[in-house]
Parts: structure tokens; C-alpha cells; sequence
């Protein structure tokens, strides 16, 4: 779904663990991967993190580096805390992400949980509204990393309508409410994305 050049720049290790739930496996053209281990820190910015395709187990390493305009001491469970969108992950991307994270919370029992992954759910819808400039109802041609993004918004452009989906982060608490149903977990948060490795 989405192909970037190594070292990948992202805001946080978490977009790097997001990023593999999208990339397409070199071998078998599927995946998703899934993180092996945690991520080995390189250098002050640079992460590399071990991965194995989920369908036909192929190894790979990944390298993320950290944007500079990543936020430093930002909350470890925020994504991207900049007004800059994604360089790693296009508008199509985070709406696929909202919809597999949503449809997990919806399958886990646990409510502590359930609000964690909402939590990431809606931060992945304000990354898709980081590519909409203005008031514009459609992402410009810069929101799409690959041509199977733009085929997709071609095929369906009502799922990345500005309104539609300003409707559906609106059906989601704040960002800062969210954080305080958190409680104490907010202060040491799970590793979320941990979710996609079971």
C-alpha cells in the first residue's frame, strides 16, 4: 500500500510501528509486517526496527529517523504532535489505519483498552485532516505516496472527503479528554500498537 525509500522520516517510534502495518512485503506484495523485538536506537534520531512479513514470514529491517520537527519530550503515546503531516504514511493510509484500529477496540473486552486504542483511532484521523489544505474538500495530489493510494481515492474519493471525515472525528471525544479517561495509564503508557502482534 505505501513503499518509502530508507532511512523513513516519522514523528515518533509509534508512526514507525503504524508505517509497518501498511508497507507491502517485497517478496509476497502482502503483509502486513510485524515488528520483531523493540526498536534498536542507532543514533540521537535513528531507529532500526526488525520486522517479519505476516503472511509469508520474510525478514526485514527497517530505519526511521525522527523529523526534526518531531516535538522533543512529547507524550510517548502521541503520534505526530506537529502541525506537519505524515512524510511516511499518506491521507489514505491513516483512514485505513483508523478503520483497523477502530475495528480492534470494537473486538477487545478490556475497556482501559478499548479507550487506548480510540485514543490512536482518532489520531489517526487528525493526521488524515494534516493533508486537506484550507477549507478544500478533497486531498491534493502531494497526499498520495503511491499510485495505488491515488487509484483508490480515484475509485472511491467519497471516503476522503474533508467533511465526511471531520463527521467521523467529530463522534470522537477530544484529544485531551481522551487522555484524561486515561488515568493513569496516560503516565505510562502501553505499548498500543502492540495490538497488530498478537
Amino acid at each position: 500500500m505505501i513503499t518509502c525509500e530508507q532511512p523513513i522520516t516519522v514523528h515518533s517510534v509509534g508512526e514507525a510501528h503504524l508505517y509497518l502495518m501498511l508497507v507491502r512485503c517485497e517478496q509476497c506484495g502482502r503483509g502486513p509486517f510485524r515488528a520483531v523485538g523493540e526498536a534498536e536506537r542507532l543514533d540521537a534520531r535513528t531507529y532500526r526496527l526488525s520486522a517479519r512479513c505476516g503472511h509469508c514470514r520474510h525478514p526485514q529491517h527497517f530505519e526511521f529517523v525522527l523529523s526534526t520537527s518531531a516535538a522533543p519530550g512529547q507524550r510517548a503515546d502521541r503520534i505526530n504532535a506537529t502541525p506537519q503531516p505524515s512524510r511516511a504514511i499518506d491521507v489514505f493510509g491513516w483512514v485505513v489505519l483508523f478503520r483497523t484500529i477502530l475495528a480492534e477496540a470494537d473486538r477487545t473486552p478490556n475497556r482501559q483498552e478499548t479507550r487506548q486504542l480510540g485514543y490512536e483511532a482518532a489520531q489517526c484521523l487528525d493526521e488524515a485532516l494534516k493533508f486537506f489544505d484550507g477549507e478544500s474538500e478533497q486531498p491534493g495530489p502531494e497526499a498520495f505516496f503511491s499510485d495505488e493510494s491515488r487509484r483508490r481515492f480515484e475509485e472511491h474519493p467519497e471516503q476522503l472527503l474533508r467533511s465526511r471525515l471531520i463527521d467521523l472525528r467529530n463522534k470522537l471525544p477530544g484529544l485531551d479528554r481522551m487522555t484524561a479517561s486515561l488515568g493513569t495509564a496516560a503516565a505510562a503508557p502501553r505499548r498500543w500498537w502492540q495490538f497488530w502482534r498478537r
